[in-house]
């Protein structure tokens, strides 16, 4: 996504440090130009205020900016938080299908959403 030059975040109800060390052990923290864990100070998904920082943080804005998860918190934080869209994995923690979630999209795997979104765009 770097490569494509979108800006990437991460918001997590996890712990911060757990999560850049299993970004950073994963290597690709540098992917992500802003990371932020639950114990930033904002309440956790879904209330939408630690999203909305991240998005800012970013230099982005609500209507510029998507938000891929996977569950049922993640699009109800997208949406609480006024983002553009929200993309769900078919995979994680869901215990309810992802497809009925009313996510704008569901990909199989991270590398379907770049080309994604190109099309999306192409079609507008």
């Amino acid at each position: 996504m770097r490569d494509a030059g979108l800006a990437c975040g991460l918001c997590t109800n996890k712990p911060e440090p757990i999560a850049r060390d299993l970004l950073q052990a994963l290597g690709i923290a540098d992917a992500f130009g802003h990371i932020q864990g639950s114990e930033a100070g904002f309440p956790k998904k879904p209330d939408p205020a630690g999203l909305a920082h991240v998005v800012r943080a970013l230099g982005a804005t609500p209507d510029t900016a998507l938000m891929v998860g996977d569950s049922v918190v993640d699009v109800e934080t997208a949406r609480a938080a006024g983002l553009s869209g929200v993309v769900l994995v078919s995979y994680g923690y869901s215990v309810t299908p992802v497809t009925e979630l009313k996510a704008d999209a569901v990909i199989n795997h991270l590398h379907e959403l770049v080309p994604a979104l190109a099309l999306a765009e192409q079609a507008q």
